[in-house]
């Protein structure tokens, strides 16, 4: 197996913390901090036309966030070669977004994935 791939994605979050790239700058190094994850650069945002877009570059692989400002809605991408705490990276997102709601899957990714 490659690793572990986590994708969330959060309704019903307020427009300010959506448009704030610094916000979700903290956030990805909060949650590679959280998980164990290595950062081997500090986390990347900018505004994107819906939202702000967010990236760090992990010795094990890579975190990402995306916001729609207009949906209220949040995602969150998160590959690691290593395993990780679903609970902690929850806890993570929802202490910086505050949605509502949380909806989440975690895949294995690598052989026979197909």
């Amino acid at each position: 197996m490659l690793g572990w791939h986590w994708l969330a994605w959060g309704e019903g979050c307020a427009s300010p913390v959506l448009s704030d790239a610094e916000l979700a700058s903290t956030c990805l190094g909060a949650l590679a901090d959280a998980l164990g994850l290595t950062a081997v650069q500090p986390p990347t945002a900018q505004r994107a036309e819906r939202g702000i877009v967010a990236v760090v570059l992990l010795a094990e692989s890579h975190a990402a966030i995306h916001t729609d400002v207009q949906a209220g809605m949040l995602f969150v991408d998160v590959f690691s070669c290593r395993s990780f705490d679903v609970e902690q990276a929850l806890a993570v997102v929802r202490a910086h977004y505050g949605p509502t709601a949380v909806h989440h899957e975690l895949t294995s990714r690598g052989r026979g994935d197909g």
